[in-house]
């Protein structure tokens, strides 16, 4: 496939995931969706290199009083895929994530501190992480990458598969 098929491809199979979850209110599965893009692309051979990656999310709002809330995804997972050109991509398949605007992702808790200014109180954003379950989804990225299959919930991983398969057809 041309760079431009490619390009293609993944923006109609993301369009479809995101279109089931939306459709089945799919929330908190992140792995599962991280996990199905991650097989699909393989399977597909798009990119030099794909692979799964932890991620810290945060996405600052603000109200209309000025102050700003912070969303904040402590533990969650992404798929990196290396261009043709070396350049790496990172993809969001995972709907209630992409919903969330001016979303800055980091892989490592130093440099999500490192780049915060005093908006935010260093402290207060280290209490709101959980270490223990980012530790865990690096061990999750770890086996997925190793190609051990692992997903949180199985049934929603067959019916977005079957979803997006049969979307997909037409194209």
């Amino acid at each position: 496939m041309t760079a431009l098929k490619h390009t293609i491809f993944v923006n109609a199979l993301l369009k479809n995931m995101i279109e089931y979850q939306v459709k089945n209110n799919i929330t908190s599965q992140c792995l599962s969706n991280a996990q199905y893009l991650y097989d699909c692309l393989k399977a597909s051979k798009i990119g030099k290199a794909v692979r799964v990656k932890p991620v810290i999310v945060i996405s600052p709002e603000k109200n209309e009083d000025g102050h700003i809330n912070w969303n904040i995804v402590s533990s969650h997972m992404v798929v990196i895929m290396t261009t043709e050109t070396n350049s790496e991509l990172l993809i969001e398949c995972s709907h209630e994530v992409a919903l969330l605007k001016n979303r800055r992702y980091f892989d490592n808790v130093k440099d999500l501190l490192s780049n915060f200014d005093e908006s935010f109180s260093r402290k207060s954003l280290s209490e709101w992480i959980n270490i223990k379950a980012f530790i865990t989804f690096i061990k999750y990225a770890d086996e997925i990458n190793r190609g051990e299959f692992l997903i949180a919930d199985r049934d929603n991983y067959i019916a977005q598969a079957d979803y997006v398969q049969e979307k997909m057809k037409s194209i």
